[in-house]
C-alpha cells in the first residue's frame, strides 16, 4: 500500500460535496487539487438551498405515493411539483428507474440508507463546526414540520409506523399547541394547523458560507484550487487520469466526480452511468432590515408539508425554498414560482417585509432512488460522490468521509 502522501487526488466541483471531499481527503495526507468552473465555491446547486441540516426529512422522492403527485403536477394540480415532459431519453430512462424506486420496498430500503448518511453526516458537521468555529448562520433550534391537511398528516404517521419508524428517533410528533410553543410566529395560521413533527437535534445554517469558509481552511491545509476552469473531459489511463480543461490538462492518480448535474455529462463517454437527472429549485432570501420583520420571521426552521417548502433564518435574513421542477436543464427564474415563495410568506409572516430580496434557482442533482452516488465508478482511478438530490447539504459531510476511506482502501 502507498502512502497517501505520494497519492494525488482531483476534485471535480467546488459545490458542499466537492469541498467537504476536498477536505477530508486533505486531512488523510493526499496531496489535493479541485477544479471548479465558477469564480468560487459553492457558487451552483449549494448557493441559496434550503439551508437545513434535516435528517428527519430524509423521505426519498421514489415512495408508493409519488406517481400520484407527478400526474397532479403533469395537471398542474401539484403543491410545489411540475413535471414538463421533454422529448429526451434521459427524462425517459430516469422516470422508468424513478417509477421502479416507488415500490414499497425499495422505498423502505432506500429510506434507510438515506437516514443512515444524514445522521453520520449531522454528527460530522457537529464536531467540525465545533473544532474550526465556522460561522455559517448555524441556529440550533430544530426543524418543525407542519401540517395543514389532516389527511396528509395522518397518512405521514402511518408511513412512520410502517416503515421500521427509520425517523422515529430523529423527530417526534408534536400537537398544535406544542407547535405554537415552538415557533410562537405561526400563531397567525394556527387554526389551519393539525399537527407536526419536531427534530430537535436537527439544525440549519448558510450552506455557501460554509463551503467558503471550508476551502480556506482547505488551501490553508495545502490544497490547490482552480476557480474558473471548465472541464471538458476525463482521459483515465493505467497509471493516472487527465483532467482535460481549456486551460491544458491536469494529472492525478484518482479523480472524485462532485459535479452534480453536470457528472451524468463528464462520466458518460467513459461508460459511467451514475444515474442522475436535474431537478429544479427555487429559493428567496429576505433580508430582515427593521424589528417588525426580524419580530415577525420564525426562529425556527419550518417545513410546511401541504406546499412543500422550508424556511430558515440566518442570521438577519430569511431562507424560504422549495418547489420541484422536473423539466430538464434550464436554470432560468420563472417569475411565478417566486410568487409562490412570496405569497406563501405572506399568508404566513405578513409582518415580514418584502421590500428587499434576491432570488435564486438551482438544479438539485437527484438519482432516481434518492440515494446518492458514492465510491467506485467501476473504473479503478474515478470515483463518485454526487446524486445528493435535495440533501446535498445534509449529507455531504458523511458521504465525502466515506469517499475519502474508500480511496485509502484503494492505494
Amino acid at each position: 500500500m502507498q502512502s497517501t502522501r505520494e497519492q494525488r487526488v482531483g476534485v471535480l466541483g467546488a459545490g458542499i460535496a466537492g469541498i467537504t471531499t476536498a477536505w477530508f481527503l486533505s486531512r488523510k495526507g493526499f496531496d489535493v487539487f479541485v477544479v471548479e468552473r465558477e469564480p468560487g465555491a459553492a457558487m451552483g446547486a449549494s448557493f441559496a438551498n434550503g439551508a437545513q441540516i434535516s435528517v428527519s426529512n430524509s423521505m426519498p422522492w421514489s415512495n408508493p405515493r409519488a406517481p400520484f403527485k407527478v400526474l397532479a403536477g403533469l395537471s398542474g394540480r401539484g403543491h410545489g411539483l411540475f413535471f414538463a415532459p421533454q422529448l429526451s431519453l434521459e427524462q425517459y430512462l430516469w422516470g422508468c428507474a424513478f417509477l421502479w424506486n416507488c415500490r414499497r420496498a425499495a422505498a423502505r430500503r432506500n429510506l434507510k440508507r438515506t437516514v443512515a448518511i444524514c445522521a453520520r453526516s449531522r454528527e460530522l458537521y457537529r464536531a467540525l463546526l465545533e473544532q474550526e468555529k465556522i460561522d455559517c448562520d448555524r441556529l440550533d433550534n430544530g426543524i418543525l414540520h407542519f401540517y395543514s391537511d389532516r389527511k396528509e398528516y395522518e397518512l405521514s404517521k402511518r408511513v412512520q409506523a410502517q416503515w421500521g419508524g427509520c425517523l422515529n428517533p430523529h423527530r417526534r410528533e408534536v400537537s398544535v399547541a406544542e407547535i405554537l410553543e415552538i415557533e410562537p410566529a405561526l400563531e397567525r395560521v394556527k387554526d389551519k394547523i393539525v399537527g407536526g413533527f419536531y427534530a430537535p437535534e436537527d439544525f440549519s445554517g448558510d450552506a455557501h458560507k460554509f463551503s467558503v469558509a471550508l476551502a480556506g481552511l482547505c488551501a490553508a491545509n495545502g490544497v490547490e484550487f482552480h476557480y474558473g476552469t471548465s472541464i471538458t473531459a476525463l482521459k483515465p489511463a493505467a497509471a493516472k487520469v487527465a483532467v482535460v480543461t481549456a486551460a491544458g490538462e491536469l494529472h492525478a492518480d484518482h479523480v472524485v466526480c462532485c459535479l452534480g448535474v453536470q457528472s451524468q455529462r463528464l462520466l458518460r463517454p467513459l461508460g459511467i452511468n451514475p444515474g442522475i437527472y436535474p431537478v429544479k429549485g427555487y429559493s428567496i432570501t429576505i433580508e430582515l432590515r427593521d424589528a417588525q420583520s426580524r419580530r415577525g420571521a420564525p426562529a425556527v426552521s419550518l417545513l410546511d408539508d401541504e406546499h412543500k417548502l422550508v424556511a430558515s433564518r440566518l442570521g438577519e435574513r430569511l431562507r424560504v425554498a422549495g418547489i420541484a421542477e422536473v423539466g430538464g436543464y434550464d436554470t432560468a427564474i420563472d417569475d411565478r414560482r417566486i410568487a409562490l415563495l412570496t405569497g406563501w410568506v405572506r399568508s404566513l409572516f405578513p409582518e415580514v417585509g418584502l421590500q428587499e430580496f434576491s432570488q435564486w434557482a438551482g438544479l438539485r442533482p437527484v438519482t432516481a432512488s434518492n440515494v446518492p452516488c458514492v465510491g467506485s465508478s467501476g473504473h479503478p482511478r474515478v470515483w463518485l460522490n454526487c446524486g445528493h438530490g435535495t440533501l446535498g447539504w445534509t449529507g455531504a459531510m458523511a458521504t465525502a468521509e466515506t469517499v475519502a476511506c474508500d480511496i485509502i482502501q484503494a492505494v
